[in-house]
């Protein structure tokens, strides 16, 4: 197992080509008079993960795995993502499934 994203193992049947974590942080800008406008710091801000695959439904069953990802994007509830090596990325929702 590559990467789990749910229920959905990235295996044979859908394989994982390539995926990226973009995370941001937050500031508020502060306007002043005859300078630059300070930043104040608000935090963290969200965090994407990005997944692409190549999904092989004919051979090995991987329509089922469109279906499941499917079905978590209409729920909208987090899926638990881990990486094959046992490192736990956190909870995601799944945005957009492209087929």
């Amino acid at each position: 197992m590559l990467m789990k994203i749910g229920l959905v193992e990235c295996d044979l049947a859908f394989n994982i080509d390539k995926h990226g974590r973009e995370t941001t942080h937050d500031y508020a800008e502060k306007p002043v008079v005859g300078a630059m406008p300070p930043l104040e710091d608000v935090g963290v801000g969200s965090e994407t993960l990005t997944v692409s695959g190549r999904l092989i439904p004919s051979k090995l069953g991987g329509l089922g795995t469109l279906n499941i990802l499917r079905n978590a994007q209409l729920a909208g509830t987090p899926q638990l993502v881990t990486r094959g090596d046992g490192s736990v990325f956190g909870f995601y929702v799944v945005q957009s499934v492209n087929d």
